[in-house]
């Protein structure tokens, strides 16, 4: 057996303690696998009147919050489904004559949700240390539990007192030490140097030598300009008696043209002033129509009365198959959930098989794609809209949240975006419980299915449908079906909705906003 931890407990609550283990292991053994019995730890009286927790698998102990998230998320996976088989273990120990209500009681327990600090992986498996809570708290025999002490160290209580004296003395002794021989302070390493007075060297002065007087030079004789030569004497000019007199001809004086006659300048006629133009007509004002509780979906929050404005209701599925990545297939859902009722078989993947299994359980899943979408149609939803919120979890009621107005449409996004996935569908009781929180009879209601599979609890989600139309003529349901499984097309059916089949992120918003659509509104309204 592989050691876990350790608790203290008194000697009357070990007896009750081991006696409980009995029992509850033999109830085990004949309604569930061995792995799930093997999931809680075993305990294990010691000498020193200590409780020891061992399980049956190999490997090194590791708490569920030291674990990394790909391991922590693989380890939650193995452990919803062993906690979900243990809680229909319970349900058919109940339905036995002459049962112990105190086992009963444990048996419940043990497939709740268990707090992280019981989580422990062990070899890639889940063990948990249930038994901390075994002791039924109306029982008289209940004892609290010690916290947990780790086996790999020592308590400090069990020191005597004399050894941290003699510690504490050695210590101050080491620290006295290392001051004197290596602190520059102490009366060890200091020296008393001779102070000597500064010796000041003499500065010597430099005087400047005198500047000789220039020499005179001799100056440099300047050549004479060259005498310019004397210019020649002009010709003598003839005078006009000398020249020939010659008698010009006149020349022909041209007679002028007649100028030509001006051409008259034609006047302008005088402009028409134009004709008035009449003012177009005013456009008559259209009248809206009245409304009623069917025409209501059609109009603006400003242009209907608030009586009649459109309520939707979301029915969210969070079992355990919304786990799965979004792009997974049906027959990808079959091979992981075939995988993990064999826990040990997961240990031994490799290859294709182990790239699969983590393609299948990574980020984005059904779970969080879907919560995204629907978070995003809230926050789009007109002023005056009422809404409320059903979630499907666990077996063997839905959980109603309630109706929520519109000025508390924050509190109903946060309700949604803080769902985790657990065992159970419940699709019948989860409509029923919508069914409560919608009119249906004076103004038109949606409620808005989201589910990746069908009932799982033994109820009757299209008989649940039937009997809403008939007592609610103006409800309508509208079904978004993750993965194409189609379970729920009688319930859109039944009361003349929809079903819109998606696989992908995209195809999962558009058929969320498509569902939605009566409670959206015109796109032109103020939000």
């Amino acid at each position: 057996m592989n050691r876990i931890v350790q608790r203290h407990f008194s000697y009357r609550s070990v007896q009750d303690l081991e006696a409980l283990h009995d029992s509850f292991l033999r109830v085990l053994g004949v309604s569930v696998p061995p792995s799930v019995a093997a999931l809680y730890a075993t305990p294990r009286v010691s000498t020193d009147g200590t409780v020891q927790w061992d399980t049956s698998f190999a490997g090194q102990p590791t708490p569920y919050a030291d674990l990394p998230e790909s391991a922590a998320t693989h380890l939650r996976i193995v452990l919803f489904e062993r906690l979900r088989a243990l809680g229909q273990c319970a349900e058919a120990y109940a339905a036995q004559p002459n049962q112990d209500p105190h086992l009963l009681r444990t048996l419940r327990d043990a497939s709740a949700d268990p707090p992280v600090e019981a989580i422990y992986s062990v070899g890639g498996q889940p063990v948990l240390l249930f038994w901390d809570r075994a002791i039924v708290a109306d029982s008289p025999r209940k004892v609290l539990a010690a916290p947990i002490i780790p086996l790999v160290t020592a308590s400090a209580s069990t020191l005597p007192l004399w050894k941290w004296l003699l510690g504490g003395l050695l210590l101050l002794l080491l620290l006295f030490f290392l001051w004197w021989f290596w602190c520059p302070r102490s009366p060890f390493n200091r020296v008393e140097l001779p102070i000597q007075p500064p010796v000041i060297e003499p500065v010597a002065v430099v005087t400047p030598e005198p500047t000789p007087e220039p020499t005179p030079t001799k100056p440099i004789p300047v050549p004479e300009p060259p005498k310019p030569e004397p210019e020649p004497e002009p010709e003598p000019v003839p005078k006009p008696a000398d020249l020939p007199i010659i008698d010009p001809e006149p020349e022909p004086v041209p007679e002028p043209e007649p100028a030509p006659a001006p051409e008259p300048i034609p006047v302008p006629e005088p402009l028409k002033p134009p004709k008035p133009v009449p003012p177009p007509p005013k456009p008559k004002p259209v009248a809206k129509p009245p409304a009623t509780i069917t025409t209501a979906k059609n109009l603006c929050p400003e242009d209907r009365p608030a009586a009649l404005a459109p309520e939707m209701v979301v029915v969210f599925d969070s079992s355990g198959s919304m786990m799965v990545n979004i792009n997974a297939t049906r027959e990808d859902e079959q091979w992981l959930f075939a995988k993990l009722n064999r826990p040990q078989a997961i240990l031994f993947l490799s290859g294709q098989d182990r790239q699969r299994f983590e393609y299948l359980t990574r980020q984005p899943t059904r779970m969080t794609t879907a919560q995204q979408a629907t978070i995003d149609v809230m926050k789009r939803l007109p002023s005056d809209i009422g809404s409320g919120l059903v979630v499907v979890d666990a077996c063997p009621t839905a959980n109603n949240i309630g109706r929520f107005g519109p000025s508390e449409r924050g509190a109903m996004i946060n309700q949604l975006r803080g769902l985790r996935p657990h065992q159970g569908t419940p699709l019948a009781d989860g409509i029923l419980e919508a069914g409560k929180l919608v009119d249906g009879v004076n103004k038109e209601s949606t409620i808005l299915l989201v589910s990746d599979g069908g009932e799982s609890c033994g109820g009757d989600p299209c008989l649940v449908a039937r009997n809403l139309a008939r007592q609610k003529p103006h409800l309508k349901i509208n079904v978004v079906d993750i993965g194409g499984t189609g379970a729920a097309a009688c319930v859109a059916q039944a009361t003349g909705g929809k079903v819109y089949s998606v696989s992908s992120i995209a195809e999962l918003n558009a058929g969320i906003n498509s569902a939605a659509k009566d409670a959206l509104g015109p796109s032109t309204c103020k939000k």
